[in-house]
């Protein structure tokens, strides 16, 4: 079950490319009628709170977020390097942070949103992923594995509550560190191990995971071929979620776009589902809690939301409380947020989860 892409890969690489390029030119081909509803979620990222920060009031950040069209909420992680910020270690008596969780959770189902759990987030994984060795690579690896196994096993409880709406896997994959055949075959059984740890806890549970990719390095086709390696090798990947580059100037619009459709016509081919992820931001500028980041202009982001828009009935933001609401009031959040609330609200609709037959395979 879990390696039918790597004995395949020869195969699949004769004949994607042709079936890339006329799934890529139909899905670019499809706009959306401007009425369409749209499934609209968001990332965030949650840290622990500095000394003196008041607790967040979570009834009125849910309805906040609701207010703008949100219905699916992803939680990045909820441990940050080993760090537990919303989930307890079982047996402690300290379980404060997963009453926070199911507190969360009860506010988002009030509102009726979805919230996605993220297991353990890493700043570290970019550097160790660059080894140029693939013996230490993979140690590394086998070791995320241990800590991404311990948190979801924490968070049994929390995947049976009402509101949870899936599993999201915050190590992501880019276009740069796993190009070799060696490298792209540790990426498909990282992803299988991985699924399977999570799909252990909540069996019926959809799973996410995102990438990107800048098209000065890779192309729609390459990029796509290697998208269809990986889906073959987890089954149980249910959703990738494909960041545009934009915010992070590392794309243009249009090649963000190529990007989606490539990405789009590699997980329709597995039944798969993709679902573009728009970056709220733009580099420099010390505004808010992000020294390095601030939101984008208005116009920026509409020709975004648009351009996916045209093509996909779901979309996810980089995100809504960090640059529309929560972590900032400048000038530029106001007009999102008002844009949002004006716009992109009255046609939502809540998130539903399609899950692909081989999401259930094995």
């Amino acid at each position: 079950m879990d390696g039918v892409g790597f004995s395949r890969r020869r195969l699949v690489s004769a004949a994607i490319g042709t079936a890339l390029a006329a799934r890529i030119h139909s899905v670019m081909a499809q706009p959306a009628p401007a009425t369409a509803t749209t499934a609209f979620g968001t990332f965030y990222q949650p840290w622990r709170p500095k000394d003196g920060e008041p607790p967040i009031d979570w009834h009125q950040w849910m309805a906040e977020l609701s207010a703008t069209g949100v219905s699916r909420l992803i939680l990045q992680w909820v441990s940050w390097e080993n760090d537990w910020v919303l989930v307890s270690k079982p047996g402690d008596a300290d379980q404060s942070n997963a009453d926070l969780l199911r507190s969360i959770l009860n506010e988002a189902q009030a509102m009726g949103l979805s919230v996605w759990l993220g297991l353990d987030g890493s700043e570290l994984w970019w550097c160790r992923i660059a080894k140029t060795k693939d013996a230490e690579v993979q140690k590394y690896l086998d070791r995320r594995l241990l800590d991404h196994r311990a948190v979801a096993t924490a968070l049994t409880a929390a995947a049976s509550h009402p509101a949870f709406g899936g599993w999201y896997l915050p190590d992501e994959i880019d276009d740069a560190n796993w190009r070799s055949s060696s490298r792209t075959d540790m990426m498909g059984k990282y992803l299988q191990s991985l699924t399977a740890i999570v799909h252990q806890v909540a069996p019926n549970a959809p799973i996410a995971t995102s990438a990107f990719a800048w098209r000065s390095r890779i192309t729609p086709a390459d990029w796509g071929k290697l998208l269809t390696q990986w889906f073959d090798a987890a089954p149980r990947l249910n959703e990738l979620l494909m960041q545009d580059g934009v915010g992070t100037q590392v794309n243009t619009v249009a090649e963000a776009q190529a990007l989606q459709a490539a990405s789009d016509a590699a997980a329709a081919q597995r039944q798969r589902k993709c679902t573009p992820v728009i970056e709220f931001f733009e580099p420099d500028g010390v505004i808010c809690k992000d020294p390095d980041n601030r939101t984008a202009e208005l116009p920026r982001i509409r020709q975004q939301m648009t351009a996916a828009l045209a093509a996909h009935r779901e979309v996810v933001a980089f995100s809504v409380p960090e640059y529309a609401i929560h972590a900032c009031d400048t000038a530029r959040a106001k007009a999102l947020r008002e844009w949002l609330q004006t716009t992109i609200k009255p046609r939502a609709q809540r998130h539903t989860v399609v899950r692909s037959p081989v999401f259930h395979r094995g």
